[in-house]
């Protein structure tokens, strides 16, 4: 439990650094993953779901980008003894 903490704690720090376009990006990512769900069965809508899913993953990919790297350079002891 206590490494589950540790590692919520380094996320809460590199969440900390975003600026504003680092948080319209990661909503813009929450809201086009709400349109992909909603789209899933709407005849209309199904035209649009390629676009939407490429722009999410490339959205998402720059959130994970801004995130991962610096979470790995930071050691994170998962051993529990």
């Amino acid at each position: 439990m206590e490494n589950i903490k540790q590692m919520v704690a380094e996320i809460n720090k590199e969440v900390a650094k975003f600026d504003i376009l680092d948080w319209s990006i990661f909503k813009m990512c929450l809201v086009i993953y709400g349109i992909i769900i909603s789209t899933v069965f709407p005849n209309f809508s199904k035209k649009c779901r390629p676009l939407l899913i490429i722009t999410w993953i490339c959205l998402f990919a720059y959130i994970m980008l801004k995130l991962i790297p610096n979470l790995l350079s930071k050691p994170i002891d998962l051993d529990e003894n």
